[in-house]
């Protein structure tokens, strides 16, 4: 029987002996097909979408080297072809046990919900991997739990977003006193930090024990997976999201090679069935065939037809506006309902305000060359203030506690925020992602007192061949949830 031994040497594993007829089957899985979608004259050069393979490895001196997140890939590609595995860890790092007395002092209250405590003893047992589970089934909880477990371990736990990084902050400075911020207008690092993905580079890396990577799909972005590299000896990294795969750049490969394959996974249904998440129903929108133009007879290239399919399309912004105001009124959703109408664009969600004016208005950033083509195309009034992180701030805690109740937003409120009481979520961006629909209707999948479900709104967008496939996409997503689809307009 061959042997094949995989050495480990801070993040990279080097993998020596693989007989030559093998070599093409690991490299073969660590190699993937990736998409850079083209607009403009980028298209008419490379094509709208351009493909090319990606290694996710380098041969040196015979060896296969690779991430550290690859290991059971490989062992698994060579143990099936009845390969011995040797696997030694060239590292001097911490010895992890876990306290079980300190994580019951901390969290005395301590209450397992639908298969956290077997998710906990995954991470317990485990050096690294990813965990799959909805909106709001508790994942913040989980990486509390972990926390207070290794009272000794120094502890980093990234967030996409300042939002969910204070969130998270709150809740866990209730159980320990030594945590940190790195981002988000905070630089005070401590043995549990709490950090942006943008600012992981200035958290602690060198010390670190354990990484938790919340939206862990997020890593696969160039900048990212190289920071998440550079964390070279951590005893446990662990990522979280209820997105594992549907990038559309085709690199989920690279969360699994830096962080680890799924360990395990809750389903949304699943979830909602044992009441930790809100029944989600879609209402849809119709725009059948003929009521307007279509996008071909318009624009060609892919921005210019989302302009006119979706942002400066007055009839289906009045149909989106008509329907949300539709639910407001008729109180089938609740005497006040919380709503959160998203967009892709800034232009799109200004456009959609001047339909429902009462509704306030979030973005993530806006420069001033852009205010004042918006002020040109009537969508700002002249001496408009833009937001400032303190309005923003603001803004988000308003809607936090349901004091403020109606808000059109880019994506910037779609992912990274926990809304306790939302209740209806209107979806206008158009986009076939499984990751963004999923994702933003999850802001939806809250419980609170008085929802029996919560609404999506989404057009099926049967007008235009072109958008009808991309709305085909989104209802897929939808339907694979479990999701109950009825006309809603």
């Amino acid at each position: 029987m061959a042997t094949v031994t995989i050495k480990r040497s801070g993040n990279v594993l080097s993998i020596q002996g693989v007989p030559e007829n093998l070599q093409p089957l690991i490299t073969g899985e660590l190699t993937y097909v990736h998409r850079t979608t083209h607009a403009g004259m980028d298209a008419v050069y490379h094509g709208p979408v351009e493909r090319e393979e990606r290694e996710l490895f380098r041969i040196v001196d015979g060896a296969i080297l690779t991430t550290q997140g690859a290991q059971q890939l490989v062992t698994g590609v060579l143990t099936k072809r009845g390969v011995e595995v040797v696997f030694q860890d060239l590292r001097k790092v911490t010895t992890l046990e876990p306290d079980y007395q300190h994580l019951q002092s901390c969290m005395p209250e301590l209450e397992f919900r639908l298969k956290q405590s077997e998710i906990l003893a995954y991470l317990i047992g485990s050096n690294s991997g990813i965990i799959v589970a909805p909106t709001a089934y508790g994942k913040t909880f989980i990486m509390l739990a972990l926390t207070a477990l290794y009272p000794d371990a120094n502890i980093i736990i990234a967030s996409p977003g300042a939002a969910l990084l204070d969130s998270t902050y709150k809740r866990m400075i209730k159980i320990s006193n030594n945590v940190g911020r790195v981002g988000g207008g905070h630089k005070d690092p401590q043995r549990v930090t709490l950090t942006t993905m943008q600012s992981l580079m200035h958290a602690p890396i060198a010390k670190c024990d354990i990484l938790l990577i919340d939206e862990v799909h997020r890593i696969a972005a160039p900048t990212y997976s190289r920071d998440v590299a550079k964390i070279r000896n951590a005893v446990k990294i662990f990522g979280m999201t209820a997105t594992p795969t549907g990038r559309a750049d085709g690199a989920d490969l690279v969360s699994e090679v830096l962080i680890g394959p799924v360990i395990y996974n809750i389903e949304y249904e699943e979830a909602a069935k044992a009441g930790l998440v809100s029944d989600i129903k879609v209402g849809l929108v119709s725009l059948p065939r003929g009521s307007m133009p279509t996008v071909k007879d318009r624009v060609s290239g892919r921005v210019p037809r989302k302009r006119w399919a979706y942002w400066r399309n007055d009839l289906r912004n009045q149909k989106f506006a008509s329907a949300l105001q539709q639910v407001i009124d008729s109180k089938e959703m609740g005497e006040d309902p919380q709503t959160l109408m998203l967009t892709e664009t800034l232009e799109h969600a200004l456009r959609l305000h001047q339909l429902l004016p009462d509704h306030t208005v979030v973005y993530g950033t806006m420069d001033r060359q852009t205010m004042v083509k918006m002020q040109a195309k009537g969508l700002l009034p002249e001496g408009y203030k833009k937001l400032t992180p303190k309005d923003k701030t603001r803004l988000l805690s308003q809607f936090e506690t349901g004091e403020l109740r109606h808000v059109i937003s880019t994506g910037c409120w779609g992912e990274g925020v926990d809304f306790v009481y939302l209740d209806v979520v209107v979806n206008t961006a158009g986009s076939p992602s499984s990751i963004i629909n999923t994702q933003w209707s999850g802001r939806n999948s809250r419980i609170h007192d008085g929802k029996s479900h919560g609404l999506i709104i989404d057009c099926d967008d049967k007008w235009d061949m072109w958008t009808r496939g991309r709305a085909t996409s989104r209802f897929r997503t939808y339907k694979d949830k479990g999701w109950e689809v009825y006309d809603i307009v």
